[in-house]
């Protein structure tokens, strides 16, 4: 009996072979699966960063529950933060939110996002799930799309100009048709005119009805022939000559036209390379362009002047209207009053205009649409209230080795 009871006492104190060989086994396989999950978040973790992409979780509230390392290098620790604060910098909740949706209706909300503090664009994929059975919260997957983002835009802006391009060419033609009819009408009442003034003694009362008559005719005859221009049938006479010259010719007279409120300067490249246009109608875009900068400016500011050379490749030369090159680009930057949206649409539109009945035509800035296109190239228009107005005329250098010609 004690032998049995001694051998029964060790076998109590023992642990069965059976029994420690399955703990043994369940810590490998832990240990086993811990290395997986490891391994798992390790690749999870390369994969994202080759592809952009960072890793959230938040609950129902719009609590962080978790953000990957990423995010946590940006903006720190995101306990007890709310998303819409951590990532925007917002004090309330986002307006396209996913979040709720995703979690009312239990299915992937896909939105996009824009994180002003970084300038980036993000595509956000919302995925619900239930934590242990329980609470809802969402992982959410975010994508970097700034250049995809970029490039609609960039195709958007492309698209409007070839529209607009088109809506003004069709402007220009039905322009076009009426100035040169009513051009030939001003011709008979100008000639007609001359007749009659001949025709009177000196002194006659009707003498001066007959001058008005003729005065009233040949401001008509001006504005034809500024809408002869817009529609690109004004007679030109195009030759090769360096733009800078056409510039730096016309300082003098520009700075008096201006008056002493507006400081004007040049900013004018070196080695730019002949154009081939009309200098006449070029003196004219720069005469308008800097008129419409003094207008802008009633109480004194700035005018800078200037030419650079860039290169258009066939995307956005497809969007102007233009032959893909190299260009010549001439500038007029203000800083006057600027210009919204609105305004900034119809800046090219024959007689649109923002000034008093009487004040102005609406013609000069369609004149220069009409030359600058023309002469193979295209103007285009960035402004901003209250921050000034950039025009920019885009005219196609010569071919190579062509010798500028003088101007003047």
């Amino acid at each position: 009996m004690d032998e049995l009871g001694a051998d029964n006492t060790e076998d109590a104190d023992m642990p069965r072979a059976d029994t420690a060989g399955s703990r043994m086994d369940e810590r490998a396989e832990e240990y086993s699966r811990g290395e997986d999950q490891a391994e798992e978040r390790r690749w999870l973790a390369f994969v994202m960063e080759a592809t952009r992409t960072h890793f959230d979780i938040i609950d129902a509230d719009l609590n962080l529950r978790y953000v990957d390392s990423a995010w946590r290098k940006i903006y720190g620790d995101p306990r007890g933060r709310k998303c819409y604060e951590y990532f925007m910098g917002r004090d309330a909740r986002c307006p396209g939110c996913g979040v709720p949706r995703a979690i009312e209706t239990g299915e992937v909300v896909v939105t996009e996002e824009f994180l002003p503090r970084e300038n980036r664009d993000i595509e956000v994929h919302t995925i619900p799930f239930r934590d242990a059975g329980t609470e809802w919260l969402v992982a959410e997957f975010n994508i970097d799309i700034t250049d995809r983002k970029l490039a609609e835009r960039e195709r958007q802006s492309l698209a409007e100009q070839l529209h607009h391009s088109q809506k003004m060419a069709a402007v220009g033609r039905l322009a076009g048709g009426i100035a040169h009819d009513f051009n030939n009408l001003l011709t008979v009442i100008g000639g007609h005119g001359r007749f009659a003034a001949r025709s009177l003694p000196e002194g006659h009362p009707a003498l001066a009805d007959v001058e008005r008559i003729m005065e009233a005719a040949g401001r008509a005859a001006a504005l034809t022939r500024q809408l002869l221009a817009f529609s690109r049938r004004q007679t030109i006479a195009p030759r090769e000559f360096d733009l800078n010259e056409v510039v730096r010719g016309m300082e003098s007279m520009l700075a008096r036209l201006l008056g002493e409120d507006i400081r004007l300067s040049a900013d004018l490249a070196d080695g730019l390379g002949p154009v081939r246009a009309d200098p006449g109608q070029m003196e004219q875009v720069i005469m308008n362009l800097a008129v419409n900068a003094r207008d802008a400016m009633p109480d004194g500011g700035n005018l800078v002047i200037g030419t650079r050379a860039v290169e258009i490749g066939e995307l956005e030369a497809a969007g102007m209207e233009m032959t893909p090159g190299h260009c010549a680009l001439l500038s007029v930057r203000d800083t006057g009053m600027g210009m919204d949206a609105a305004v900034l649409g119809h800046v090219f539109d024959p007689f649109f205009t923002t000034k008093e009945v009487g004040q102005g035509t609406g013609l000069g800035l369609a004149m220069v649409w009409g030359i600058a296109k023309q002469s193979g190239g295209h103007v285009r228009a960035m402004s901003e209230p209250d921050r000034g107005a950039t025009f920019e005329v885009l005219l196609p250098l010569a071919a190579p080795g062509a010798a500028a010609a003088e101007v003047g």
